[in-house]
């Protein structure tokens, strides 16, 4: 979901491309060698869009916890950004737009590289016979009953103390792997998610 904060990034990425191909803005008198077209001249025009409206009729708390983990995709954005194009065009930013020739169709890959990142994540978790239990009594397992106000509590007192949301996604992380349940709370699984990304890319390079 907030993973869609991105897309400004890679599109200044794939710009940086675009740049790269323009022909020359002053060409010497005389010179008569034909100068090919950017294949990328359109590539950064089209416009996806991102709109957070679902935040209508939203809580405050829980707005402002939504605009914490917007601000970490923000500061973090280039180097999720790095991880995908890594992992999924061998850190190739101009090979990654010749095989999409549309910045849309790249960001979708974006979006289905992050989504298969979270499914990743959630796989983590001892979950099967939770999701059994949720189908079969349309509510979490008795066993966990307390682990959704105990990441309440935890996260409230965190953030009077002034926390980080990285801090929060850990501790929420850490709490629901013991207990084998999914973090409940979207905007902190997609910081979770991002932080697990951003470790892997950390040890890629050392």
């Amino acid at each position: 979901m907030i993973e869609r904060v991105c897309e400004n990034t890679l599109k200044r990425l794939c710009r940086q491309v675009v740049e790269r191909h323009n022909p020359p803005i002053v060409r010497l008198k005389g010179d008569m060698e034909d100068i090919p077209t950017n294949p990328f001249k359109s590539f950064v025009d089209g416009e996806f869009g991102w709109f957070d409206t679902y935040l209508v009729g939203m809580s405050k708390p829980r707005a402002m916890c939504h605009d914490k983990c917007v601000a970490f995709f923000d500061k973090n954005a280039e180097k999720i950004c790095t991880a995908f194009m890594r992992e999924e065009y061998h850190s190739d930013v101009e090979y990654a737009m010749f095989k999409t020739m549309d910045f849309m169709v790249l960001f979708q890959k974006f979006l289905n590289w992050f989504a298969d990142k979270r499914r990743e994540f959630q796989m983590q978790f001892n979950v099967s016979e939770a999701k059994k239990q949720m189908l079969e009594n349309g509510k979490r397992p008795n066993s966990h009953g307390g682990v959704a106000n105990l990441l309440k509590t935890l996260t409230k007192t965190m953030e009077k103390q002034g926390a980080s949301i990285q801090s929060i996604a850990k501790v929420q992380y850490t709490i629901c792997m013991q207990a084998g349940i999914y973090i409940p709370d979207e905007f902190i699984e997609d910081v979770a998610v991002a932080l697990s990304v951003l470790d892997g890319n950390e040890k890629t390079q050392v």
